[in-house]
């Protein structure tokens, strides 16, 4: 009999817990027998009952008429070239650097299509890269386009590696008022070692100095407006980055910590693995280390407010293909995300995003749902379609690495959480 849906779990004081993975509850064993022969139908489950996932019913409205996102790939130029990076010669099936740029008329044209694909009420545009702020001028056109056709109803975010982020722009940032992303890697020689320029210079010291520059400027926009995104390459810089966000205060909203898309899995496992829930315990009054606070605390967060019984599944956020993000190249090449190559992309300008985002979704039910149906996990999980694509096609033995290791993230996170259950309840662990 497989109890596929249920985990069970002990403490560090030696109490016996079950996770009930179809109504998010969490229940304690009283004695070891019964803890042992536990199964579905103590619970009131039939043996064979699973977990529905993946089912979403409302595509066509939610691409149609409730489009969250639009990514602009304004430009292909750059001016860094990070080790890391995709839009290199290394990767085949990405495009390269380059000097070509999104025509005008065709992100006026996108702007406008996107914009009555939305509640009409907010919708965010994402200016993309490249280096968008090497078009800094096409931004603003954009921006006045957008805020004209809109009555200033959507909104502005773009990610940027920092290193044009001047003071000339500052003023139009904040009247926009701009949610920026800027790739920061740790300290100095963390980062540069990974994010140089074209002629091989270390970019630390240029970036943090705008950095610095923008909170002189406006300190409130920088604490409310801009997000750090460090992007771990190598699991051995880890000590130094944590080490470095610690020491320079940042605010834990603040931070975004990304694994790199070529070794995430083991990186991801790296984190997991050397997080002891005795470090977790010393922890518990003065908090994680910024790189496993960022790992592990949406998760606990995600468990702590879990809907429960029969509203379980009700917290479980699914992404809809052009939906969520609509993705256009410089070329006007659509497609559901920035993170993929270039499965499900689209150049027929009369194609019908609601359509095509259906199709994606029954491609990605069929190749998952069976596994998600049997996953304690799930109900917690963010990972999307793009999530599973290596080599512009749903990849199983990525999928496989993928899920093992995010079970083996919410599975310590839930032990995690009976340990601080205990210890909020007598003080002490």
């Amino acid at each position: 009999m497989s109890e596929y849906n249920l985990l069970k779990l002990k403490s560090d004081s030696g109490n016996m817990y079950v996770f009930d993975a179809l109504t998010n509850d969490i229940f304690l064993i009283e004695n070891n027998e019964d803890f042992d022969s536990v199964c579905m139908a103590d619970f009131g489950h039939d043996s064979d009952l699973r977990l529905r996932p993946l089912e979403f019913s409302h595509t066509e409205k939610e691409v149609s008429s409730n489009a969250k996102t639009l990514i602009l790939e304004i430009t292909e130029e750059c001016n860094l070239r990070c080790t890391y990076c995709v839009f290199d010669e290394k990767h085949i099936f990405e495009r390269n650097h380059s000097n070509k740029t999104m025509p005008l008329e065709l992100a006026f044209e996108e702007v406008q299509k996107f914009y009555n694909r939305t509640n009409q009420d907010e919708g965010y545009i994402v200016f993309y890269g490249g280096e968008p702020l090497l078009a800094f001028e096409m931004i603003k056109k954009i921006v006045s386009h957008a805020n004209i056709i809109s009555n200033h109803r959507l909104k502005f975010s773009l990610t940027t590696n920092g290193l044009a982020l001047s003071d000339n722009k500052f003023d139009f940032i904040i009247e926009n008022n701009f949610l920026i992303t800027v790739s920061l890697d740790g300290d100095k020689e963390t980062h540069d070692k990974q994010r140089a320029t074209v002629t091989g210079k270390g970019t630390f010291d240029a970036i943090t100095n705008n950095l610095n520059k923008l909170k002189n400027y406006n300190s409130q926009f920088l604490k409310n407006n801009v997000l750090i995104n460090c992007v771990i390459s190598d699991a051995n810089d880890l000590s130094k980055i944590n080490q470095f966000f610690k020491d320079n205060d940042f605010a834990e909203e603040s931070l975004r910590f990304s694994p790199v898309l070529q070794n995430n899995v083991a990186i991801d496992g790296y984190i997991t693995n050397s997080i002891s829930l005795e470090s977790v315990k010393q922890s518990l009054k003065a908090g994680l280390l910024p790189v496993e606070n960022h790992f592990l605390d949406s998760i606990l967060k995600k468990i702590e407010f879990r809907k429960l019984d029969a509203e379980a599944s009700l917290g479980k956020k699914l992404c809809v293909p052009f939906a969520n993000r609509t993705y256009v190249r410089t070329d006007g090449t659509i497609q559901f995300c920035e993170r993929i190559e270039n499965y499900g992309k689209s150049k027929n300008e009369s194609v019908n995003l609601a359509v095509k985002s259906e199709v994606i979704y029954n491609e990605f039910k069929t190749f998952k749902q069976e596994a998600c149906s049997k996953c304690f996990a799930y109900n917690f999980c963010e990972m999307c379609p793009a999530s599973f694509i290596k080599n512009s096609q749903f990849d199983n033995e990525l999928a496989n690495s993928k899920c093992s290791q995010y079970r083996k993230t919410v599975e310590q996170a839930l032990q995690i959480y009976i340990n601080k259950m205990e210890y909020d309840e007598v003080g002490e662990c």
